[in-house]
């Protein structure tokens, strides 16, 4: 390495700065380096960044740069951490939102409960609409034993990254490549509901011949769920939700 390379934290944390204030610089930096490179703070401070190879070297300045022009540290290092789980993500695919993690644990809190393995129940049915990496798809299969799991998505490319996350991870789920909204729009939802709209999920299960049923949309505004109502959000919310459940009942299960 060159005497004008970067050698220090801070050397790299400025060159992010701008785009990016010093704290979340600093922050990117560590990160990359970790997940990259193994490199940790202490590597650093005893001289790991001037050990680096040239072909390294060479890695980290384009992945710097790649930072500087804007683009999400999960699209550099190709992958993200989910509910504990490493999933791979690229750009034909959304960055899972933490809160969608909270959303997983409360229907994982809800919705799994032990059975008898001699006679077990009929499967939860979850339909993961607009499923991107296969993040919530992924993780409800393997969190729910008993579970029957549906990803829909309109691009082929992201079905693609689902279905390597989900070959990696070892859930079994069955990809579909689907306009989910083609039905909203028959069923002339407001389009407004649908923009504000980020990702949906069906969950339907059968209990001593009773079904529960229960959605919830990750919007812009915070998660609905079809049961609570709440938080409040837009009207046509309430209506996307009661069209997907009736689409899903006629055609899915």
């Amino acid at each position: 390495m060159t005497p004008s390379c970067p050698t220090t934290i801070r050397q790299l944390t400025a060159l992010l700065a701008p785009p990016y204030d010093q704290d979340e610089a600093r922050d990117i930096v560590l990160l990359l380096l970790s997940e990259a490179f193994h490199l940790s703070l202490t590597d650093v401070a005893c001289g790991a960044l001037a050990s680096l190879s040239p072909s390294d070297h060479k890695r980290l300045m384009e992945m710097m740069e790649r930072l500087r022009q804007h683009e999400p540290v999960q699209y550099v290092l190709g992958k993200t951490t989910f509910c504990h789980r490493v999933f791979h993500v690229d750009k034909n695919v959304l960055i899972p939102r933490p809160e969608t993690q909270s959303l997983c644990g409360l229907i994982v809190d809800e919705w799994d409960r032990p059975y008898c393995g001699l006679q077990p129940p009929e499967p939860i049915k979850v339909l993961d609409v607009g499923t991107g990496s296969g993040c919530i798809a992924v993780t409800l299969a393997l969190s729910l034993p008993c579970s029957k799991v549906t990803g829909w998505d309109v691009s082929g490319n992201a079905l693609l990254v689902a279905r390597d996350n989900a070959h990696r991870l070892g859930a079994k789920v069955d990809w579909k490549l689907c306009d989910a909204l083609s039905f909203a729009r028959r069923e002339r939802c407001s389009p407004v509901g649908r923009d504000s709209v980020q990702s949906s999920l069906y969950c339907r299960k059968r209990t001593k011949g009773h079904a529960s049923e229960c959605t919830w949309l990750r919007t812009r505004f915070g998660t609905f769920c079809s049961r609570c109502r709440s938080p409040a959000v837009l009207p046509c919310h309430s209506q996307l939700c009661s069209t997907l459940v009736a689409f899903a009942r006629k055609n899915l299960f």
